[in-house]
Parts: structure tokens; sequence; C-alpha cells
């Protein structure tokens, strides 16, 4: 009930306005507005007196209404549903930065990697603290007038007659400064970043007593910005416990919220691990195939997964009135990409584990745009679309997660650049693999080998696309046949051998599909040297038999092409498998042939493994002096064509006769 006295009516109004205020504060602007108006109008009203006049000509000013109490307007938060699984050290960093003093803190990082929610737990400490946040989604804002109505509207409060940005900055900070001591999450700074010195700048200098926590999947080029890269979750160690990673308690803990009493076995933990990271421990992929458990056993999930992130696209997030896919989250960054950017970004998927500023430019060709590759790198990973795996600046190592890169192949455009690069990418690698595998077994051959084994996904990724590719042409045979020659010195020094296993008899068996097709096509001494090789581990695995039937293919093979070296080789595979099945003379006689085809052509690391294999089957005879004079011609070979490997080899081998006569 209204008081008697006029003047009392209206305090008793005002503060009903003030109440309502307070009450909507999570409602639009715009209906805390009009109630407001109504209210005071009723006030007047009810005390003629307390009008005014509004002074003639006068230029209207921006204000905020309405004029709520700050002092009782602690936050806007919603409350997580779920608890913060992998983010608690990027916490604490930002913690740590705020405890020492820095005002605007900004977490920047792909999509779906965490940001909002790190920003959200954060605001939450502010809360418990007894201290004031609010928090502002400002993705959808698309200029500097609606990021201000939305932050306006976060305090409770509306712009009106704001002429300029200039003039809705210079009346949002009067509005954050009102609030005193504030920490201001603003949620989905992206496209915003371009005048984040005209906004941020003016909010800190304008508003003392508050601070900002800023998230952006871009860079934001401010002095006063601290920044902190959010990184995707630990994924589980090889051969550790899967479950300890965070990746892995992350997908655990989702899935039981939807699962009741979800316990894993063993082997289904091993999948569970395979699956996080098949999802480069990005946390809304992770929950997003969690939340698919109650649709899939984990193996059907983990088979849709590798097929691509589409069984992702229904999943549902617990807390979350709508659907927030990954493909979504995704296509918001992609959206914000410059047409060369795009381009680019295609074109370099087509890599595997990684790739440097050198080999990009040998691949990306970014049409009429006169920026570089470099710069054009540069600018994607300040987007989030790439990230840096090792080294800075023109040693840096890029790369970019499976889930963006998926995206970025699926886009209505992509197939023709897709084209053009892997052809790109197959040339490069493919010249750049021959020059490490040309000085594999010398002295500098450590440092080839390290860098194979650091290109492996990129040398494995062209056989991949040479096969993949239908039909299948004898120049795709043959690049998928050279690929595991070139990766043999790597593979059988640092392993796996089942990989190189793997790529032979898959080139090989291409091969003899297209045998009676494109039989000229198809280089017939890579040919000759793949079957050569292959026929060796099969030998070595306890397939001797089938290994000297392969190894005769070879050799019949190298003979069609009349390359000598294949030959050569050819020869030293028989003598290699015709040993192991216990065919001594023959094998003798195939590694003699081997010794008088390498002295013709100058091969001698070739040459020394011959002697070698001699030797070994003099040193089986029992015929210990004969095999001791192999040896040491060996060594003399092999020390002459700098063959580190086939040194230590034949060094070995002495040592064993030297054991024998207990020398």
């Amino acid at each position: 009930s209204l008081a008697p006295n006029p003047a009392d009516r209206l305090a008793t109004l005002e503060e009903l306005e003030t109440q309502l205020s307070r009450w909507l504060f999570r409602r639009s602007a715009d209906v805390v507005s009009r109630l407001a108006g109504l209210v005071t109008n009723i006030a007047l009203d009810l005390c003629p007196s307390k009008r005014t006049a509004a002074p003639a000509e006068a230029t209207p000013p921006v204000e905020t209404e309405p004029p709520d109490d700050p002092a009782h307007l602690k936050h806007n938060l919603e409350r997580p549903l779920t608890s913060l699984i992998g983010g608690e050290r990027t916490l604490r960093r930002v913690v740590d930065h705020r405890t020492g003093g820095k005002r605007l803190v900004c977490l920047r990082g792909a999509a779906g990697i965490g940001k909002s929610r790190i920003a959200l737990e954060i605001a939450w400490l502010e809360i418990k603290q007894g201290h004031m946040a609010v928090r502002v989604e400002l993705h959808a804002a698309e200029s500097v007038a609606a990021a201000c109505a939305e932050v306006a509207a976060g305090f409770g409060r509306a712009i009106t007659g704001a002429a300029s940005d200039e003039a809705a900055i210079d009346a949002v900070a009067n509005v954050i400064n009102a609030a005193g001591p504030v920490l201001v999450v603003l949620d989905g700074f992206d496209g915003l970043v371009d005048h984040a010195a005209a906004i941020l700048g003016t909010w800190l200098d304008k508003a003392a007593e508050s601070s900002f926590i800023v998230t952006s999947r871009r860079r934001i080029k401010l002095n006063a910005a601290t920044g902190v890269v959010v990184q995707p979750l630990i994924l589980p160690p090889p051969g550790g416990d899967p479950l300890t990673s965070d990746a892995c308690k992350l997908f655990m803990d989702r899935a039981a919220r939807v699962v009741a009493e979800f316990a894993p076995s063993r082997a289904e933990a091993a999948t569970i691990a395979r699956i996080v990271t098949q999802l480069d421990g990005i946390p809304l992929a992770i929950e997003l195939a969690a939340s698919r458990v109650p649709d899939f056993e984990l193996k059907e999930l983990l088979r849709k997964l590798r097929q691509g992130f589409g069984v992702l696209d229904d999943g549902r997030l617990a807390g979350r009135g709508k659907k927030t896919t990954l493909r979504e989250a995704i296509g918001w960054s992609w959206t914000m990409l410059r047409a060369w950017e795009r381009r680019a970004l295609i074109q370099v998927s087509v890599f595997r584990g990684g790739f440097s500023s050198e080999a990009a430019a040998a691949v990306v060709n970014l049409g009429d745009t006169s920026r570089s590759v470099s710069a054009v790198l540069s600018d994607l990973r300040e987007r989030s679309m790439l990230m840096v795996m090792t080294g800075e600046g023109d040693a840096a190592r890029f790369g970019l997660f499976d889930s963006i890169r998926t995206y970025v192949q699926q886009q209505p455009n992509a197939t023709e650049i897709l084209a053009a690069a892997r052809q790109q990418h197959a040339q490069h690698i493919l010249g750049w693999a021959r020059k490490q595998h040309a000085v594999a077994w010398t002295h500098d051959g450590p440092d080839a080998i390290d860098a194979m084994v650091a290109e492996r996904d990129n040398i494995v990724a062209v056989h991949e696309y040479a096969l993949a590719r239908q039909p299948a042409t004898g120049a795709d045979v043959s690049n998928a046949l050279l690929i595991p020659v070139l990766l043999y010195p790597a593979t059988i020094e640092r392993g796996p051998q089942g990989l190189l296993t793997g790529l032979f008899e898959e080139a090989l068996k291409a091969a003899d599909a297209l045998y009676d097709v494109e039989r000229g096509n198809i280089d017939a001494a890579t040919w000759a040297r793949a079957m050569a090789l292959d026929s060796d581990i099969i030998a070595n695995t306890g397939r001797a038999a089938d290994g000297v039937k392969l190894a005769n293919r070879a050799l019949a093979t190298a003979e069609s092409s009349g390359d000598q070296q294949a030959v050569a080789l050819a020869h030293y595979s028989r003598a290699i498998t015709l040993r192991l099945n216990d065919q001594m003379h023959e094998s003798v006689a195939a590694a003699k042939c081997a010794r008088a085809l390498c002295q013709r052509t100058g091969d001698l690391a070739l040459e020394s493994q011959a002697l070698n294999v001699i030797g070994g089957v003099f040193y089986d005879l029992g015929e210990r002096e004969m095999a001791a004079g192999c040896f040491h011609a060996a060594l003399a070979a092999a020390s002459q064509a700098g063959h580190y490997l086939q040194v230590a080899r034949c060094t070995g081998n002495l040592g064993c006769i030297y054991a024998d006569r207990g020398d």
C-alpha cells in the first residue's frame, strides 16, 4: 500500500523501481528500461513537484538506464552443472597472473578447447571470495556498438543516445567504473580483436578498479594483455594406464552421467584412450563423444570417429538446452578467415604429423594475394587454426587438429584444391626423402634418420594418397612402391617393422593388380627394389621359402628394367633369403653375383653387405678363417663407403670369430 504523504509515496515507488530492476537483472535491458520508466512516471504523477523542465536546445547525453545500485549486483553467471577436469593447470596460471596484478588476461585457443569454461570457473572464484563478476557473451556481436550494448546489458543497463562507437565505449566505461571492483568476462571476443585497443584500452583506463578475462581464438595485440594459450587435455601415455590422463578422466566422468554405473573393462579403457587420442584431447569433442556412449559400443564409436566427426553432431552436452557441435564451433572460426587463409588451410591439411614453413611453401599456392606463405601461417596460428608443435620462428613446426582437418576438407570448394595440394605434397616429400635416404647409412646417417622419423607421417601420407586415388595409375603405384623403399633404413633402425611390412604388402598388391593393365607404366626398378627388401623382411619372420620366391621375382623384374643397381640388390636379397632357407651354396653364389655387379657400379656399401653374407655362410659351415677373410674385406669396403651401420656389423662378426679363437 502507498503512504498517505506524496513524498513518502515517491520514496516507496522509487524503492519498488530499484527492486524491479534487480529482479529483472538477467532480462533484456529494453524490458528493464520500459518497466523502470513506467514506475517513474507513476511516481511523478503522484508527486508533480518532482518534475523538472528539460532545458531547451540541449544535446541528448549518452545515458545508461536504469540507475541500479551495483553494490547489490553480485553476478549474472550460470552455474556449471559438471566439474572442471583437465583445465586446472591453465586455471592456476590465470589466477597467478591476476594475483600478480595483471588486469587483462586473454585466454586463446582453438574451437572447443575449453576457454569459456575456464573463464567461468575464474569468475565463480571471484564470487566465492565475495567479489563481483559479470560475464558477457560476445560471439554474436558484429560491431563495436553491438558489443557495448551487450556489456551494458550484462550490468543491467541499456545505452541510449550514443552517436559514435567512441561514445558507446565511454558510456560502458562509466557503467563498469560505477560498479567498483568487478571482474568482467568477455567471452568470444574474436570479432572485436581489431578494436581491442579502443575497447579494452579505454575500459582499463577509465574503470581503474575493474579487471577482465577475455576469450578469443585470435591473439589480442595489446601491451596490457597477458596471453594464456589453452592447450588440449593430456592424452594417455603409450603403454601406461590410460585412465590416469585428463582426457580419459573427462570422458569417463561425462559418460557416467549418461550411463548408470559406467565401469569400463581394461580392454574398453584402451578403446577410450584411442577415442580421446583420435579427438586430439579437445574437451568439447570428448564430451560430445561421451554423450554418445548410450548409442554405441565403444569400439563402434571409435570406428565412426575414424570415418569423420559427424557422429558428434547428434551429441548433447549436460546442462545445455541446445545442441553444441564441434562442427558448429569450428565453422564459426572458419567464417572469420579471409579467402586466402581458407585456401591455405585446405592445402596444409594434406600434411600429417606437422610441417615446416619451408615445406608449406613448397605445397601452398595462395593465388593472387601478396601475402607470403609464412605470413599466412602466422595469421592462421594467431587465429588458433594452426598450432606450433615444436620450435619458434623459422624453426617452428606447425600442425592442426584432426577435427579442423576434417572440417576444411569437407568444404564445397576443397576437392580441386586438395587434389593439386596432394600432388605438390607428394613431389616435395619424395624429393626430400630421396636426399635423406642417400645418406642414411653414412656418417650423416643419424641426422638423416632422425629427420625421416620426424617426417614419417608425411611420408606414409604420400603412400596413402597414391593408393587412395581411383582408378590408380602406374605413377601412383610407383610412388606407393617407393615409399617403403625410402623408409627402409629409418624403420630398420627405429621401427616399427610392422609399418614397413604393411606398406610393402599394400603397394605390391596394387602393383600386381595393375600388372596387366599398366605394366609398362609401373617403374620396374622401383618395383624390384620393393620386392627385394620385402623378401628380406618375410624371410626374417620365419617364412624363408616365401622370401626366396619373392626375391626370385625381384631379380626377374630388375633384369627387365636394365637397372644394374636394382639387379645387384635383388641378388643380395636372394643371398639372404637362401641362407635363411638353408640353401648355403646357392646363397654364396647369389652373394658373389651381387658383389660382382657392385664392383662394376662402384656400390661399396652393398658390396660390403654381400661379403658379409658370404662370410656368414662360411661361419655357419664352420669355415672360421674363410669367414674372417670375408668379414675383413667387408669391413674395409664399409669403411671406405662410410656405411657406419655396416662397419658395426662387420666389427661384431669379427668379434665373434675372435671370441671363438679365445683371442
